[in-house]
C-alpha cells in the first residue's frame, strides 16, 4: 500500500488537506510513529520467515533488523535449504529443573526444541546445544524493524507515487488512528489533548490490544511467543 493513502487519509480527517498545520513532514513523522507502535503491539504485521544459521552452543539472537521471536519451525539442514526435523517450543522451567546441565550437554547438528522469553524478544535458546563446526541451520519466523517513509528533504525524497509501506493494507485504521494521535498531540491545545488519548484508545481497539497487552511479560506468559502456542514437555 502506497504511503500516500494513510497521509491524505490523516489530511482530510485534519481538515488540513494543503498541510498549513501539519506539513507533508508532520505526517510523514506521523505515519513513520505509526509503523514503530504497530510492529511493537502487533509482530505480526511486518514478519519474515527464513533460513538462519545458528550460532554454536544454546543462546541465539534474531538477524539484524528482527525485533521479536516468532517461531522456530524446522531444521534446515547444512546448507540452510534442506528441510529436516521440525523444531517444537519448550519451557524453560523444564530444561533447568530436570536437566540442569542442559546448555553444556553434548553439541547436535539438529535441534529439537526452543526456548523462548517474553523478556528479552530479540534472543532465544535451542537444544540440544548447536555444533561448534558443523553449520547448523533453522527456518525462523520474526517480527523485522519497519522500513520508515522518507521526507520529502531525505535522499531519496518521498514520493507519492511510488513510496510503499511494508505492512499491508489491512492495517491502515489503525494506522491512522495512531497517525491521529501523534497530530492532536503534538499540537498542545487541551481539547485536542482529549482527541488524542481517544485516538490512541481507538488504535489499540481496531488492534485486539487491551489485556492481551498487560499480560503479554506476565510470569504466566514469560516462556511463550508472541503467537498462541502449545508448550511442550521436553524431550530427551
Amino acid at each position: 500500500m502506497l504511503a500516500a493513502y494513510p497521509i491524505r487519509l490523516a489530511s482530510q480527517a485534519l481538515q488540513d488537506e494543503t498541510f498549513v498545520r501539519w506539513t507533508l513532514d508532520d505526517l510523514i513523522d506521523a505515519l513513520n510513529a505509526s509503523l514503530l507502535a504497530l510492529v511493537e503491539v502487533r509482530p505480526d504485521a511486518n514478519s519474515t520467515t527464513e533460513a538462519d544459521q545458528l550460532a554454536a552452543g544454546t543462546r541465539q539472537a534474531l538477524p539484524e533488523g528482527g525485533i521479536r521471536l516468532l517461531n522456530v519451525i524446522r531444521n534446515m539442514g547444512a546448507d540452510g535449504a534442506t528441510p529436516g526435523r521440525v523444531i517444537t517450543l519448550a519451557q524453560r522451567n523444564s530444561f533447568d529443573l530436570n536437566r540442569p546441565g542442559w546448555h553444556t550437554d553434548t553439541a547436535k547438528t539438529a535441534i529439537r526444541h526452543w526456548i523462548f522469553d517474553n523478556r528479552s524478544p530479540r534472543d532465544y535458546y535451542v537444544y540440544p546445544p548447536v555444533h561448534a563446526t558443523t553449520a547448523v541451520w533453522a527456518e525462523i519466523l520474526y517480527s523485522k524493524e519497519p522500513d520508515l517513509i522518507p521526507s520529502t528533504t531525505d535522499s531519496p525524497a518521498y514520493d507519492a507515487d511510488d513510496t510503499e509501506m511494508g505492512v499491508s493494507g489491512s492495517f491502515v485504521n489503525p494506522i491512522l488512528e495512531f497517525m491521529l494521535y501523534r497530530a492532536y498531540q503534538r499540537d498542545g491545545e487541551t481539547a485536542n489533548a482529549m482527541l488524542a488519548a481517544q485516538h490512541l484508545q481507538q488504535f489499540y481497539a481496531l488492534l485486539g490490544i487491551g489485556s492481551q497487552k498487560a499480560s503479554l511479560h506476565s510470569q504466566e506468559n514469560r516462556d511463550r511467543p508472541y503467537s498462541p502456542a502449545e508448550t511442550n514437555a521436553m524431550e530427551v
